[in-house]
């Protein structure tokens, strides 16, 4: 079809070349899955030592699923990254009682929001795991406090990323598209946004991410 007609022409046709285009897309996503094995490596550390941090990175290194997609073009290990460190910080600031790894965790878990819509799924993941570890210490005064507290500023951490990233007006657009038309399609010019689609009676309907 037509998008593969032109993809071969932009990658085989084109300069600097395949090649070269394809080793300068991989690098980010290759860095980003170094820095993944050194979070799984840091939790199973601080978890249970310096033995299993090197095993844990080891079956990491050789995981198939890393292997398969570490090097690809895709948002699959960026988002895996983000909410590994997302729930890394946050068992760490509930676990020390601080607020400085809560912010990082928030703003990890918006970077994976960002990223991947199935990071919302820390929502109720870390909700619950939270309640469990605040019930495990209801001997201590005011423990419920503390978390309902330190789950709102991490969600308020990782609302002002996505935030940043689709800009404040267009939220309501996050997951789902908009009935309003865009300016240029008030003004009668044809819609510019990355995806529009005619809705029912007429309306266009449309995404426009930051980027």
């Amino acid at each position: 079809g037509f998008i593969q007609w032109l993809s071969q022409k932009l990658l085989y046709q084109t300069r600097p070349g395949a090649d070269t285009l394809l080793i300068a897309c991989r690098l980010p996503m290759i860095l980003l899955s170094a820095l993944f094995g050194l979070a799984v490596f840091f939790w199973a550390r601080a978890l249970a030592g310096e033995a299993a941090g090197l095993i844990a990175l080891a079956l990491f290194v050789f995981s198939p699923e890393m292997l398969a997609h570490g090097r690809l073009i895709t948002n699959d290990a960026g988002g895996a990254f983000f909410m590994t460190l997302a729930v890394f910080w946050f068992w760490r600031g509930l676990e020390s009682g601080r607020r400085s790894p809560l912010v990082r965790s928030g703003l990890a878990a918006g970077a994976a929001a960002a990223t991947k819509y199935a990071a919302l799924s820390l929502l109720p993941i870390l909700l619950i795991c939270g309640a469990i570890f605040t019930a495990a210490r209801r001997a201590e005064k005011g423990s419920w406090k503390r978390f309902a507290g330190s789950y709102l500023l991490w969600l308020g951490a990782a609302f002002l990323v996505v935030a940043a990233v689709y800009r404040v007006r267009d939220l309501p657009l996050y997951g789902g598209v908009s009935s309003r038309p865009s300016a240029t399609t008030r003004a009668g010019a044809h819609p510019s946004s990355s995806a529009a689609t005619a809705g029912p009676a007429g309306a266009i309907t449309s995404w426009s991410p930051c980027f």
